[in-house]
């Protein structure tokens, strides 16, 4: 697993920090709530996603606790990068 301070140092990639806190369960609740976008989405970062749509998302979906023991803080953004990442899986497994 990658600390905080490993990506602050770019040890490893924006990607690779945030995908190790992607579970199965939140890759089924973004994939129930996005499939049709993710699918449809033209943009690297689902962009084309309004950004309101992943911040009430993100309330809801359960975080592990690897975030605070990596010493990352569980804010709004840091749970739209989870769940971006897990919607990039999805669109990886189609």
């Amino acid at each position: 697993m990658f600390t905080r301070s490993q990506y602050l140092n770019n040890e490893c990639s924006h990607n690779d920090f945030y995908r190790q806190f992607v579970t199965e369960e939140i890759i089924r609740v973004v994939d129930y709530a996005f499939h049709d976008n993710i699918i449809k989405s033209t943009d690297a970062h689902f962009n084309d996603i309004p950004l309101f749509r992943w911040d009430k998302l993100s309330v809801i979906v359960p975080f592990t606790k690897h975030m605070k023991e990596l010493g990352y803080c569980n804010s709004l953004s840091s749970r739209v990068c989870v769940l971006k990442q897990a919607a990039r899986i999805i669109k990886e497994k189609v």
